[in-house]
């Protein structure tokens, strides 16, 4: 029996354990001056830019004030406003800038007549509360006009308005500025006497004349009836344009010669017998104020007229239109 070699085992190698990574320490932070704080110079800018815009809101509406909201800027857009419609001939336009008066509508349709043409702004001013306006007129019959703007009910209206062929005062009662040719002539005064109006100061003047009074019972009066004014179908315009214009010329050389002289000039308006409506009698009273407009303008006081009550006629011509009379009394003396 063969002796046995020992087996000498191998040797394992030992592994060294893992050892972990080695990190590098951070770098320094580098050194740098201390810096103020950002949120001061953002605050700083917003209130300066807050400034700003409350200065840029000031001026905007003190602006907007001077522009539209100040008296001087709405009574001037009233004002010319009511003479782009005059003189472009649209009464009733011109209307909306007054009080509405039916009364206003009869004589702005008589004034648009000759007024049409352009307008411009020659002066302005304001006295008492009330705003005047002084405009030149091109291309119309007239050549000056002049607006009066008050408020009313919290509203700037055109309260007077007045044309003339020559040169008018800006303000009416004002002694330096030239006269004013469309105002009406004073009334005499009441303490005067009057000398009498005689027939051949009527028919002087007036080819259509008939004397006497219709429908009156005081026969204290001498009347004499002047060429009626006819009035088309539901309307207030004048069916002879030729004899409307003829009354208003002769009625003002009437007065210019006649103005001390004791009378009044009565109007009645018509409507159709058995009419008994309100539209019907307005319409009555819109042809009567349209006349009346149209003499004032030609220089007869206000004070001078007065009305009948309406009439009322069979035919239907008859009952459009307005009857005048110049009246005086019977017991004048001169």
């Amino acid at each position: 029996m063969e002796p046995q070699t020992p087996v000498t085992p191998s040797p394992t190698p030992v592994t060294p354990s893992a050892m972990p990574p080695q990190q590098m320490p951070p770098a320094p932070a580098p050194l740098t001056s201390p810096q103020p704080p950002k949120s001061g110079k953002k605050g700083l800018m917003i209130g300066l830019l807050c400034v700003l815009l409350v200065i840029v809101l000031m001026v905007a509406g003190a602006l907007a004030y001077v522009l539209v909201f100040s008296p001087a800027a709405q009574t001037k857009r009233v004002s010319n406003g009511f003479m782009k419609a005059i003189t472009s001939g649209d009464a009733t336009k011109a209307l909306s800038y007054t009080d509405g008066d039916a009364a206003n509508k009869a004589f702005l349709e008589e004034a648009a007549k000759t007024n049409q043409g352009s307008f411009k702004l020659e002066q302005k001013a304001t006295k008492e509360n009330n705003w005047y306006y002084l405009y030149s007129l091109t291309n119309a019959d007239k050549k000056h006009g002049r607006t009066t703007i008050v408020k009313q009910n919290g509203k700037w209206q055109v309260q007077a308005y007045v044309y003339s062929a020559k040169d008018l005062k800006l303000i009416p009662d004002d002694t330096a500025a030239v006269e004013d040719t469309t105002k009406p002539a004073a009334a005499a005064s009441t303490t005067a006497t009057k000398s009498c109006l005689v027939a051949g100061d009527v028919t002087s003047v007036y080819d259509y004349i008939e004397q006497g009074y219709d429908d009156t019972a005081d026969k204290t009066k001498t009347a004499y009836e002047l060429e009626a004014q006819f009035f088309k179908p539901d309307a207030t315009t004048y069916v002879y344009d030729t004899a409307a214009n003829d009354l208003v010329a002769k009625t003002k050389t009437f007065y210019a010669a006649n103005s001390t002289k004791d009378f009044m000039i009565v109007l009645q308006g018509s409507v159709k017998e058995g009419d008994a409506s309100a539209s019907g009698t307005k319409l009555a009273q819109d042809r009567v104020a349209k006349v009346k407009a149209a003499l004032i303008a030609a220089g007869v006081p206000a004070s001078r007229f007065s009305e009948k009550e309406i009439n009322r006629y069979g035919d239907t011509d008859s009952a459009r239109r307005v009857s005048i009379w110049i009246v005086t009394d019977k017991s004048c003396s001169s």
